[in-house]
């Protein structure tokens, strides 16, 4: 772990001065044209939820690598799977290291039901929580609440070029045959030899997609070099799954494994908290 805290940071030190690298070391590698795009990452779930008439869903597999070239095979892989699925008002996410699992179902007026996956034993456990509605609980604040934290990883990874605004690299187009979708594809390089520190290397790929604007791949790959040693590492994640016509199937979930939590009762001026 420490290994690959050190890489990240390496890689994350690299990645930090990239624009102010590109363009000024120029190597036998670097290409001489300006290549911009118009993406807005604000608007990728904007854009993800005018597909969810007929169900959209969308798999990311994101993977880090770090290699100290300490020992042969050294290397620390992590791979997290990420996922948000939307028809109708029924919301499905996939976040965090073990792969946990979310539905958010707002079909009725009254009510939210939450669905959350917990890993118990090695086996995946279903629990239930139902939130009824009052003056201060509403559909907007339920989703306000538990769209937070892990959950949304998922629209960092998607809105990965938010800080690409033009660069020295190439634009092209390349279809991802791994979930169906037509992208744009970037890549930037950048170099700089540092006094003292070494040698960082840092080249970076995006494919972004032509209808939403979504990044549905993204391959960063940086390199330090040092006197005597030198590290590398890679972030890099991919769309497996982009669906179009999605159809979810809420778990069935026994009364042991559901909360249901009532509405505010006033009496007298006062607030019951419900049972």
């Amino acid at each position: 772990m420490k290994k690959k805290l050190i890489v990240v940071a390496i890689i994350a030190l690299v990645l930090s001065l990239a624009t102010v690298f590109a363009g000024c070391n120029k190597t036998e590698q670097d290409i001489e044209i300006n290549v911009s795009h118009d993406y807005d990452a604000e608007k990728v779930e904007e854009n993800l939820n005018a597909l969810k008439g007929d169900g959209i869903l969308v798999r990311l597999s994101v993977g880090v690598s770090a290699d100290l070239q300490e020992e042969e095979n050294d290397v620390d892989k992590d791979i997290d799977l990420l996922a948000y699925g939307a028809k109708g008002n029924i919301y499905y996410f996939q976040y965090g290291e073990d792969g946990e699992e979310m539905y958010l179902d707002f079909s009725n007026d009254d009510r939210c039901e939450q669905y959350e996956s917990d890993l118990e034993n090695g086996e995946s456990v279903w629990y239930k929580t139902v939130v009824y509605y009052d003056e201060k609980t509403t559909a907007e604040t339920v989703k306000a609440d538990l769209m937070t934290g892990d959950v949304l990883d998922v629209w960092s990874f998607l809105g990965q070029y938010a800080g690409f605004g033009e660069g020295k690299g190439t634009k092209t187009s390349e279809r991802l045959e791994k979930c169906g979708r037509d992208c744009d594809k970037y890549v930037y390089k950048s170099g700089k030899s540092i006094p003292i520190i070494g040698t960082l290397k840092l080249i970076q790929q995006l494919w972004i997609d032509k209808e939403t604007g979504a990044c549905l791949k993204y391959v960063m790959t940086g390199k330090a070099s040092f006197a005597e040693d030198s590290a590398k590492g890679s972030i890099t994640f991919e769309c497996t799954q982009f669906d179009t016509a999605w159809n979810p199937t809420l778990p069935v979930v026994d009364e042991a494994h559901t909360t249901v939590q009532l509405p505010e009762i006033e009496e007298d001026g006062q607030e019951d908290a419900g049972i």
